[in-house]
């Protein structure tokens, strides 16, 4: 659920997780930053803001993120390896010589690896991030359960916490259409 919020509104967030819903006093900051270039100048804005979160879906948020980058890749890198054998099923190099031929090794190794790392992605996320909620019940979300968009948004993976954030602050935030 994406809330709206107007510049320099004080906020309320609710005494709960906004991943499980937990009763929890704890805090995690939660950032945004963007910079903007132009003739001679460099423009950089910042935000965060403090979000609810229990410890054990603090250290759970954490560890997906991680997971998130290193799974894919380990996965990338596998297949890559175990692709070699089969390079000149796809591609002949019998039709290069010297410099060319390496520049062919190169490109040919590049094509193979993209085509690698798009598979790896779309398998890692119809297999493992698929199971995830089903894994993880009481969780709204692997990783960003709470995002702030810009100076004047947040988005909650869980609609129940985004109805409750909206209740908290009566009149001063209010759903994105």
């Amino acid at each position: 659920m994406i809330v709206t919020i107007p510049r320099g509104t004080e906020l309320s967030f609710p005494a709960c997780c906004c991943c499980c819903l937990a009763p929890t006093f704890n805090t995690r900051t939660v950032g945004y930053s963007s910079t903007a270039t132009g003739m001679g100048y460099r423009e950089t804005i910042t935000a965060s803001i403090k979000v609810p979160f229990c410890e054990e879906c603090t250290r759970h948020d954490e560890g997906m993120r991680r997971k998130v980058v290193i799974i894919p890749m380990c996965l990338w890198g596998i297949l890559s390896i175990a692709s070699f054998p089969f390079f000149d099923l796809f591609f002949s190099s019998s039709d290069f010589s010297g410099n060319a031929q390496v520049v062919y090794m190169i490109l040919s190794g590049c094509t193979i690896a993209a085509v690698i790392a798009v598979v790896t992605l779309v398998l890692y996320k119809t297999t493992i991030m698929s199971n995830w909620r089903k894994n993880n019940p009481g969780h709204s979300s692997p990783t960003g359960n709470c995002k702030l968009l810009g100076l004047d948004g947040i988005e909650f993976a869980s609609d129940k916490y985004g109805q409750m954030f909206i209740e908290a602050n009566p009149g001063r935030v209010r759903a994105a259409r």
